[in-house]
């Protein structure tokens, strides 16, 4: 099961890059909860598919563009840790940034129930006790 877990999340990163919500949604719990890295600003909690659609959505309404590269997953089972960059663009400038983020998973019967968007590697591996 846990090789589907990795493919989900491809498929939502492949999906947000789209700009897809209904896809990104596809494999979420209705329940499903969504944390934002706390570093930035207006970051929160949010709850639910409409919550993740509200979250998301912030992203996609602050930048012109934006897209998810992912680098390295690695597969714990009911857990997904991704690793990767993020590229965006502001919409009234070409000044693009680039910027490292991971992201924890958590699953249940194959559907997305938590998401802990994080800062990297380091800090994803610590919030789940794993050492770098």
């Amino acid at each position: 099961m846990s090789h589907d877990n990795v493919d989900v999340v491809h498929r939502a990163a492949d999906a947000f890059n789209r700009r897809d919500l209904a896809a990104v949604a596809g494999d979420f719990d209705p329940e499903a909860e969504w944390l934002e890295d706390q570093r930035y600003p207006g970051a929160g909690a949010f709850h639910g598919l409409d919550g993740v659609a509200r979250s998301i959505d912030k992203w996609w309404d602050a930048w012109a563009e934006i897209r998810m590269e992912i680098d390295e997953t690695i597969d714990l089972d009911d857990s997904v840790v991704v690793i990767g960059r993020a590229h965006a663009r502001g919409h009234d400038s070409d000044v693009t940034v680039e910027a490292p983020f991971a992201g924890i998973f958590d699953f249940r019967a194959g559907k997305v129930t938590r998401v802990r968007m994080l800062s990297g590697r380091t800090e994803a591996l610590d919030a789940l006790g794993l050492s770098d």
